[in-house]
């Protein structure tokens, strides 16, 4: 009988272990959805599950016609949040967030809790940088570069960030490569066909010469020496203007135009004119030294420089001169190849320096003999700097080189600025200063190659009104304690450390418009416009946020705008319907902060036409231009 019954137990235990994967299987189906409680709404779920609004709608349903009518907000905006699923119905989800069918043989599992926000970097926030080592007293800054030679170097230092302290605004003058001068108190600057007198406390004008305007642009750099300021024209005449009254003292007409720098030595000032002539001219009377002037093969439109008794200049048929600064006697020549405006010669250390197309050349400065030349990626846009036995030079590839006295690259990587580089650097105590294409003002540790500020020159409102970016393509120039830089459209801007800055960086909404109804198809683009006058905006501080979710955005400082575009994959997943919120973080070179956050709604019943986007004029490195005041505005049917 035992074993009768034990067999019996057996044979039981055997059926309900063939049943139960079925009991099990019936047990953890999927829910059925119509008459059930709706999902949790904008729960992250993994891609490829099948949780959201079913394929097909329930029996009965009706789509409307036109987009849904959403209820007035408790705030403002103009649509307020989706209404709550009706039964029968599911709550949107963000894309791909769909319930996951448990597997067989597995008890059901709990309800999923929301991802976790992944762990976020801190934002860079800007630091002071005090200058290093003992206070040097500040100095004028009388010729192009700083010094006859053009070496771009004062052991003056500065603190960083600077802030603005002024800004004097002329007529515009494109790609104006004249860098300004400052002596006792008064800055000069050339802007069209006027030269320009400031004060340097307050930006206050104090004359401009000529009143009417000269008949051609001036694109030298100004000269200051014995009370007077000089400068040439494109008109051909090399002028001496009182830097008390601003009138006229003498004046050269040459053959052609004058688009050299002047420099002075020895009561003596030197200047190249498109006449195939150097000039020596007396600097008070503006009579002529070298009779006849030196006569060259060409046009001489650089500036040349002065050291130890010997002129270096060039002439476009790219012929490289010594000559005794005395008699005008050649002492030696030599050929360089790709001569450009950013050919003119820098002396330092008994060498020569000239950049030239791709190539950077060292000639010994006494015999002509070429120490070495490098090659470098692209054309070299700038007037070399040297400094400590390191030359700083900047290329059309938009990066700051560093390259020692031996010819091989200090930096494992050079400085990339973000557009063409033509303001010619200078050296500053431990930095380097520069200017670039969009109104880029760069500082940089000459040793490290680390940014201590960016800047954005804002450009001045054209005559419709509208906002234009401005190149800085003059060589900055530092003088007690305030950096100045001149812009193309027409302005000087004057920077110090020491000034006050409280205001915070100006954000607008660009796109999508505030509480904007849209469907969520990717890619969506999402942009602000940033802005700020007074230090500049620090990159490193700026963070985006979609639904509290940081997101890689991209900035263009050039032009002020940070956006992110959702990505458009395959299959294409939507934004979920419903409220969207975005935020945008950024702190100035200053510390002020500023947020800024607003919504928009998405509802993937509406379908608009794509947007077009503005392609092969961009500056983000991919062919696109991001939204924005240069893109086509918004789709069709956006208010």
């Amino acid at each position: 009988m035992t074993s009768r019954l034990s067999a019996y137990i057996i044979f039981l235990t055997i059926i309900i272990m063939a049943l139960m994967p079925a009991v099990i299987a019936q047990e953890e189906g999927p829910p059925q959805v119509p008459g059930g409680p709706p999902s949790p709404p904008y729960v992250q779920q993994p891609p490829g599950s099948q949780e959201g609004p079913p394929s097909a709608p329930p029996p009965g349903y009706q789509s409307p016609p036109s987009p849904p009518n959403y209820g007035p907000p408790p705030s403002p905006p103009r649509y307020g949040p989706p209404t709550p699923p009706s039964p029968g119905q599911t709550s949107p989800t963000r894309p791909g967030g769909e319930r996951r069918t448990p597997p067989s043989k597995q008890a059901p599992t709990p309800p999923r809790e929301p991802k976790p926000q992944p762990k976020e970097s801190a934002p860079i926030l800007p630091k002071e940088t005090l200058a290093v080592g003992e206070p040097t007293p500040g100095r004028d800054w009388t010729v192009f570069k700083g010094d006859s030679a053009h070496t771009g170097y004062t052991e003056e230092r500065l603190s960083y960030p600077l802030k603005l302290m002024w800004r004097h605004v002329t007529e515009r003058a494109p790609d104006n490569p004249s860098s300004p001068a400052v002596a006792n108190g008064v800055a000069y600057f050339c802007s069209a066909g006027r030269i320009y007198a400031v004060n340097t406390e307050t930006g206050s004008l104090k004359w401009r010469y000529p009143e009417e305007g000269l008949s051609a642009n001036i694109r030298t750099s100004p000269l200051v020496a014995n009370g007077l300021v000089y400068f040439g024209a494109g008109d051909g005449g090399f002028y001496a203007v009182s830097t008390e009254t601003g009138t006229l003292r003498w004046s050269l007409k040459t053959k052609g135009q004058i688009s050299s720098s002047p420099v002075l030595a020895d009561g003596v000032i030197y200047v190249g004119a498109s006449d195939n002539t150097l000039y020596a001219l007396d600097a008070e009377t503006g009579d002529m030294i070298w009779p006849g002037g030196f006569k060259t093969a060409d046009d001489v439109a650089c500036a040349p420089a002065y050291s130890d008794g010997l002129v270096y200049f060039l002439s476009n048929d790219m012929i490289l001169y010594a000559a005794y600064a005395a008699s005008g006697a050649t002492k030696w020549a030599v050929r360089v190849a790709g001569v450009s405006r950013a050919s003119t010669p820098v002396v330092a250390d008994n060498t020569v320096y000239v950049g030239g197309g791709l190539s950077l050349h060292a000639f010994q400065a006494q015999s002509g003999r070429l120490k070495w030349v490098i090659r470098l990626p692209t054309d070299i846009t700038t007037v070399p700097a040297v400094a400590g036995g390191n030359i700083y030079v900047g290329c059309r590839d938009g990066k700051l080189y560093a390259i020692t006295s031996a010819g091989v690259m200090k930096w494992k990587e050079p400085v990339d600025v973000g557009e063409p580089i033509y303001g010619s650097p200078i050296v500053a105590g431990e930095a380097v200063i520069l200017g670039a294409n969009k109104g880029i003002i760069m500082v940089v540790h000459r040793e490290t190659g680390e940014v201590l500020w960016k800047y954005v020159v804002q450009a001045n409102p054209s005559e419709s009104g509208k906002l234009r970016t401005c190149n800085v393509s003059a060589a900055p120039v530092v003088s007690h304690g305030t950096l100045y830089v001149v812009s193309d459209d027409g302005a000087l801007s004057a920077f110090r450390f020491d000034m006050p800055d409280t205001t915070p960086p100006v954000i607008e909404a660009v796109s999508p418009p505030r509480d904007y109804l849209m469907p969520g198809t990717p890619p969506i683009e999402i942009a602000v416009l940033a802005n700020d006058p007074g230090s500049g905006i620090h990159e490193g501080s700026i963070q985006m946020r979609l639904d509290g979710e940081l997101v890689e955005h991209k900035f263009l400082p050039s032009r002020g705008i940070v956006y992110y575009k959702t990505k458009r994959v395959q299959p294409i997943v939507p934004l979920a319907d419903g409220r969207h919120t975005v935020s945008v973080t950024l702190y100035d070179w200053a510390g002020n902060k500023t947020v800024e956050e607003w919504s928009f709604f998405v509802d993937n019943r509406l379908r608009f036409a794509p947007r077009k986007t503005q392609t092969g004029t961009g500056t983000t490195g991919t062919g696109e231009t991001p939204p924005g005041p240069t893109g086509e505005g918004p789709p069709p049917g956006f208010q």
